[in-house]
């Protein structure tokens, strides 16, 4: 049996990708930032990234901290998906197949990865045309949006 990862590489084998639900922010914030944690409840993508110029947060749209940031500091709503199962860190190829659809459709996608997987996250303004595309490159999508 082909690796997950490998039959997401080849064009010619059956490739998913799981919807997620809810819609998501991504935030910039200052330097350093304290970042309070998730409000209770929380389920889905929680994601803080830290580099020398910014804190960036990906959070629930519906989290206090989307809403108490300015609106030049936020963007989304976004749609997610994630690649089923958990990936091998081996693998080429995955993303830039679930990604060229997107490019090919116009679509602007935020990629980011986890140690098992990766998600994309698409303007909810465009989650219908990526689904599209999607469909039309042979992406099997798994739940509902």
């Amino acid at each position: 049996m082909m690796p997950l990862m490998s039959a997401l590489a080849s064009p010619s084998s059956p490739r998913s990708l799981q919807r997620r639900p809810g819609a998501f922010a991504v935030l910039r914030l200052p330097v350093g930032a304290d970042v309070p944690p998730p409000a209770a409840g929380f389920s889905g993508l929680d994601a803080i990234v830290r580099t020398p110029d910014e804190t960036s947060v990906i959070r629930s749209w519906s989290d206090p901290l989307v809403g108490s940031t300015e609106d030049s500091r936020r963007a989304g709503p976004f749609r997610t998906w994630s690649i089923p199962g958990t990936l091998d860190f081996e693998l080429v190829g995955v993303l830039v197949g679930i990604i060229e659809p997107l490019r090919d459709a116009g679509v602007p996608v935020l990629a980011i990865s986890t140690f098992d997987t990766d998600w994309i996250l698409v303007d909810e303004a465009r989650a219908a045309a990526a689904e599209s595309a999607w469909i039309a490159a042979g992406v099997v999508l798994l739940g509902s949006l």
